[in-house]
Parts: C-alpha cells; sequence; structure tokens
C-alpha cells in the first residue's frame, strides 16, 4: 500500500488522510454535513458577490439593497441579475463540488461526471425533453386548478401571492430584446441553473438518498420531490416534480450526471429562446389551451416519451457498464 507521505504535492490525498471522519460520517450526519456547506457557501459567496458588486453598482447596493430589489424599476434588473447569478453559484454549483471533496476520495466519480455521455443518447435526449413539453404542460394546467382545502385558505393566499412575485420577477428577467440581454439570460437560466441544480439534486442528493435508503427508485423519486419543492413554486411543483424524476432516470440509466445536466439545459433554453422570439415577435403566438382539447397531445407525447424512454434504457444497458452508485470509490 502507498504512503501518502511519499506524495507531498497531493494535497487532496494529504486531506483525507489526516482528516478520515468526512469518509466515516453516518447517512444522517453526510446530509447534515451537506446542508451545512450549502448554507456557509451560499452565504460567504453572496457576501464576496456583494462586495465585488460595489466596483459594478456603488456603495448604494449595501444600504439600499431591499429598495433596488423590486423588479418594476427597469434600473434594478442588471443588478438583479448580477446576484442571481452570484447566488446560484453560492447555493448551487460550489456546495456539492466542495461536499464531494470532503466525502469521497473521488469527487467527479461521487458526482456522476467520470462517465462520458453517448452521443446518441443526447440526441435521443433532446427529442425526450421536446417531446416531454406537452406531457409537462398539461400537468402544469392539472397542478393550477388544484385549490387547497378551506381551513388552509391563507396558506393558499400566501402561495398565490409568493408565485405573483416569482413570476413578475421572471418576466422582469426575460423581458429583453437584445442579443447581449439574450445571452446573460442563458447563462442566468439556462446554463447555471443546468449545471448547479443537477449537482445538487442528481449529483450529491441522489447519491445521498441512495446510499440512505439503499433504493435507487425512491432516491429518484425523493429527490425528484425534494427538487421540486425547493423551488417553492406550489403551482408548479407536479410538472417540476416529473422532470425531476426523468433526470433522476437519465443519470441513473446512463451513469452520468452530463446526460441531466444536458437535459436540464435543454429544457431551460428552450423556455428562455421562445420567450425571447414571442416577445420581439410583431404578432405574438397564441399558445392557450384546455385540458379538454389536449387529450391527445397528452396521449401522443406520453407514448413517444416512454418510447424515448426505453431507447435510452436499452441503448445504455448495452453498453454493459451500467451505472452503481455502490462501486467502490478508492
Amino acid at each position: 500500500m502507498r504512503n501518502v507521505y511519499f506524495y507531498p504535492f497531493n494535497l487532496r490525498i494529504m486531506f483525507k488522510h489526516f482528516f478520515p471522519p468526512f469518509q466515516r460520517l453516518s447517512h444522517v450526519r453526510r446530509i447534515v454535513l451537506f446542508l451545512f456547506v450549502m448554507l456557509a457557501s451560499t452565504f460567504f459567496v453572496f457576501l464576496t458577490g456583494l462586495l465585488i458588486g460595489v466596483s459594478f453598482f456603488g456603495k448604494e447596493i449595501l444600504h439600499q439593497l431591499p429598495a433596488m430589489s423590486n423588479p418594476a424599476n427597469p434600473e434594478n434588473i442588471p443588478l438583479l441579475k448580477y446576484l442571481q447569478i452570484v447566488s446560484q453559484v453560492g447555493m448551487f454549483v460550489l456546495p456539492p463540488l466542495l461536499f464531494a471533496f470532503l466525502v469521497s476520495f473521488s469527487p467527479g466519480k461521487y458526482l456522476g461526471f467520470i462517465r462520458k455521455p453517448q452521443l446518441f443518447t443526447l440526441v435521443i435526449t433532446v427529442l425526450l425533453v421536446l417531446f416531454s413539453m406537452p406531457l409537462i404542460n398539461i400537468f402544469i394546467l392539472l397542478n393550477e386548478s388544484l385549490q387547497l382545502p378551506a381551513f388552509l385558505k391563507e396558506v393558499e393566499n400566501w402561495i398565490i401571492h409568493s408565485e405573483k412575485e416569482a413570476n413578475q420577477l421572471t418576466e422582469a428577467f426575460l423581458n429583453t430584446s437584445t442579443p447581449g440581454g439574450l445571452m446573460v439570460n442563458i447563462l442566468m437560466m439556462a446554463l447555471l441553473p443546468a449545471i448547479g441544480e443537477e449537482l445538487v439534486f442528481r449529483g450529491a442528493i441522489l447519491r445521498l438518498l441512495f446510499d440512505w435508503t439503499k433504493n435507487k427508485h425512491w432516491a429518484v423519486c425523493i429527490s425528484a420531490i425534494v427538487f421540486s419543492a425547493f423551488h417553492l413554486q406550489f403551482f408548479g411543483f407536479l410538472p417540476r416534480m416529473l422532470l425531476g424524476m426523468l433526470f433522476g432516470y437519465l443519470v441513473l440509466w446512463s451513469g452520468s450526471l452530463w446526460v441531466a445536466v444536458f437535459a436540464h439545459f435543454i429544457n431551460n433554453i428552450y423556455a428562455v429562446i421562445t420567450t425571447y422570439i414571442t416577445n420581439n415577435a410583431e404578432s405574438p403566438l397564441n399558445g392557450s389551451e384546455t385540458i379538454q382539447d389536449s387529450m391527445l397531445t397528452l396521449i401522443s407525447s406520453g407514448i413517444v416519451v416512454i418510447a424515448l424512454l426505453f431507447i435510452v434504457f436499452i441503448t445504455e444497458k448495452r453498453r454493459d457498464m451500467a451505472y452503481n452508485f455502490s462501486l467502490p470509490e478508492r
């Protein structure tokens, strides 16, 4: 067995040698550690981002941040976009990377980065995301038609108010007519969320849940529920949960987190670009649809999605290297 003292420049191995308790933590304590890393990273990155933002937006952002966070004022949008990017890096991108470094000798393998996806799988993934959109839209309509019991009326009012504010912010972000603004939106609303959220929910959390439950399907379902609940949008809970399950099974079958990142990116960039085109078109498209008029679309979309999922499953199974969370990491 090699002695780590003979490799003084391998800081990662030296750290793991002198601080082994992180690898020996119980499953519950690992979850607590991950939450702590996420909170600490969010706080320090946001604080650092504010200090850096002073050079771009002036010292007044430190004193007038609540007033400047109103999306109704177009002058506040650049600051809000900057803070959104900083928050995504601090809350989603960095924590799973730091956590994987602490608890695993192979962080890339722990998060699912090692195995490269097949080009054919990526092509099928594009089709899968596009053909699943009508199905997702139906669930959006179903979710919006749900109502809480009468005794939770106050909670429902709070949800409606919160989602109205969130929609106003999203619309303010998407309201751009320049190619530069579109590029910023692609970075902020498509690329960073795809990388960061998949690192958190299909990288770290999916792995943590599997290690705890020893059941891959439970891990996929629970991580999808957590993924949807984390967005705090009740009227989009069901469709977002289904997307989370789709991304989870893509990771499970392909053995690569990159497939889920790619699928998430395609889903997000489609929304960003279509909104950009619609907002700048001379005659807006009529996208209204009712549940009664969409049964054929629902059935067709469901059949195609099931067929494409079956193709992904068979294709990856034939690679003879099915993903296994419990593979040795040393």
